[in-house]
């Protein structure tokens, strides 16, 4: 993280995203109890955490929408999305 190359009054909104990998290191420790992730935690004004989808409904489509490089406006269009 970039944390101190910002000015000390810029507070961090990190967003957790699980989509392509769990948020955990080799070693298998969740990343929020990360040293990195304590070190810049002062700094952090709030933590996004974005749920993880179900793979055989939500997540598949979004896996197939982002395939084919799809805003979700045009899959909202498209007769191919529920």
């Amino acid at each position: 993280m970039m944390t101190g190359k910002l000015p000390a009054h810029v507070e961090i909104v990190p967003w957790l995203n699980p989509y392509f990998a769990p948020l955990v290191t080799n070693e298998g420790t969740p990343f929020e109890d990360t040293d990195l992730f304590q070190h810049c935690a002062a700094r952090f004004a709030a933590t996004i955490r974005i749920p993880e989808l179900n793979p055989r409904y939500s997540g598949a489509c979004v896996k197939k929408m982002t395939k084919a490089a799809m805003t979700f406006d045009d899959a909202r269009a498209s007769q191919h999305f529920p």
